[in-house]
């Protein structure tokens, strides 16, 4: 078995060692071995990290430009259009809500105020029928009412 496993491996195509990563370790070892590829190395990447950040800090360092004051006035134009349209969205939503609110406590009190009608037309009635039936005949049920009885 073992020896299959070193026949597989060394019938394994073998390719070049490429790529950056070749590269990289490439450098690195001609750097330990010349002082001024080290250097030349260090100096190219520091040129490297000066070109990309020399745009932020032109920025930080230069006065407000006529760009940044119309920047500036379009963000606080959206901004405040969009505080507006929160405002009347959540104004909006106040109004349905106490619609809503006083519709259904109104309803609901003339809701009971029928019932009350209706229970009190129901037990005149009731009463006037009694006066001339004796105990034995009453009929308890409540006809009008949504709820038992």
């Amino acid at each position: 078995l073992d020896s299959l496993m070193k026949a597989d491996i060394f019938t394994l195509e073998r390719k070049p060692y490429g790529g950056m990563a070749a590269r990289m370790d490439a450098l690195h070892r001609l750097g330990e071995q010349s002082e001024a590829i080290f250097l030349a190395n260090i100096f190219i990447m520091l040129l490297f990290i000066a070109i990309e950040t020399a745009p932020i800090f032109v920025k930080l360092i230069s006065s407000r430009s006529p760009y940044d004051y119309l920047l500036h006035q379009a963000e606080h134009k959206f901004e405040m259009a969009n505080l507006e349209e929160v405002t009347l969205l959540r104004n909006a939503t106040q109004n349905k809500v106490q619609f809503d609110t006083e519709t259904g406590v109104h309803r609901t009190r003339k809701e009971i105020e029928v019932e009350k009608e209706l229970a009190e037309e129901y037990y005149e009635r009731k009463k006037a029928a009694l006066k001339d039936k004796p105990l034995v005949d009453w009929n308890w049920s409540l006809p009008f009412f949504r709820g038992k009885a």
